[in-house]
């Protein structure tokens, strides 16, 4: 039963990294916007940028899949709640921190929320399937 839950904990953990090393590869992004003009050096750097950020966004989208999966493999009632809890309180402080960063550090939301879009479609189906196994 802890293999189970730990499985579903890694998960979450390489989500956070995936989405943190996306927040620092916007960060360093968005430094060349404020600059006039860009060089073709720093034009094809922010490309590179764009595409890694592009390779994080699939990751992060199998991973989401693997996490919906591996609750639906793993249905036993006890098990099921605790990892449901977990993935919902999890989705929701991700969203939150994602937002918080992107509000202070001045980013564009969209570019930075594009990769956890799916978070919010699994959070609400995570909640309403929750609501319907209570009652």
């Amino acid at each position: 039963m802890k293999s189970k839950t730990l499985l579903n904990k890694i998960i979450l953990i390489l989500i956070t990294l995936l989405q943190s090393t996306y927040i620092l590869l916007e960060i360093k992004k968005d430094i060349f916007i404020g600059m006039k003009n860009l060089e073709q050096v720093q034009i094809k750097e922010r490309m590179a940028i764009s595409k890694v950020q592009v390779y994080l966004n699939e990751l992060m989208i199998l991973l989401v899949i693997s996490m919906v999966v591996w609750l639906i493999v793993n249905r036993k009632k006890d098990l099921f709640v605790k990892n449901l809890k977990n993935n919902i309180l999890f989705i929701i402080f991700l969203c939150a921190i994602t937002c918080i960063i992107s509000y202070v550090l001045n980013l564009p939301i969209g570019n930075v929320l594009e990769n956890i879009w799916i978070l919010f479609i699994v959070n609400i189906f995570l909640i309403i399937y929750y609501i319907y196994k209570i009652f």
